[in-house]
């Protein structure tokens, strides 16, 4: 029984853009969480997020260059693109979180909870106008 088939994948593309792109997120940001909570038992704390991380960018490139914005071939351009914004969002996360906690006297679950929409629809507009730019469908 095929999971994936050209079918299936012809109906994926015809959900708006912005759907693809929550979805696609949604499904990485699931199999990472769950890479992580299955190597962290397995492994040392700093290597386990690593893989998690490393995983989260290559998975989320291809997934978002395919899924998303329908690029046909891997472009070492949109991919150095997609890392910078990897890196920026990360620090993003990171100052928003401490802002948050620090102004507001939140808790860092709660402040990166509330960080996600910002940072998704940041994500998805560099995407959009930045990294593949000359893909978006």
């Amino acid at each position: 029984m095929k999971i994936i088939s050209s079918n299936n994948v012809r109906q994926f593309f015809k959900i708006s853009l912005k759907s693809r792109f929550i979805i696609i997120g949604f499904i990485n940001v699931l199999l990472t969480n769950a890479l992580l909570v299955i190597s962290i038992n397995l492994l040392p704390l700093w290597l386990s997020t690593f893989i998690s991380q490393f995983f989260n960018l290559m998975f989320g490139y291809f997934l978002c260059s395919y899924f998303v914005f329908k690029v046909n071939k891997i472009s070492i351009n949109h991919f150095n693109k997609y890392i910078l914004l990897a890196l920026i969002t990360w620090n993003i996360n990171f100052i928003f979180i401490q802002s948050m906690t620090n102004l507001f006297s939140l808790n860092k679950r709660t402040a990166a909870l509330i960080a996600i929409p910002f940072l998704a629809l940041f994500s998805f507009m560099f995407q959009k106008k930045y990294v593949f730019i000359n893909k978006v469908n």
